[in-house]
């Protein structure tokens, strides 16, 4: 996850459209078809901690997923349970 994290992050600190929709691809595909932790850790080991880090990634990840939306529907449901206090010093 912290290699995940890191490439996110760093191809929208970027800008960088083409990286970005490539990963938002391939992330999306691992999503599909992997496994539930595959699932579990694309969207919260991946994009909810990025986006609790970065808040630059946070405003770009709706955007990035504007294709994928099965994606972005788990990334809001997470983000949403991250949201609160108690569940962020449990799970962050």
């Amino acid at each position: 996850s912290e290699y995940g994290v890191n490439a996110l992050v760093d191809a929208i600190e970027k800008s960088n459209k083409k990286q970005i929709k490539k990963y938002a691809e391939m992330l999306s595909e691992a999503y599909v078809n992997g496994t539930d932790q595959v699932t579990v850790v694309i969207v919260y080991s991946i994009f909810a901690t990025a986006a609790e880090k970065n808040k630059k990634v946070a405003e770009a990840i709706p955007d990035m997923l504007s294709e994928y939306k099965h994606l972005l529907k788990a990334v809001r449901c997470i983000t949403r349970f991250l949201s609160s206090d108690k569940n962020k010093k449990k799970y962050l």
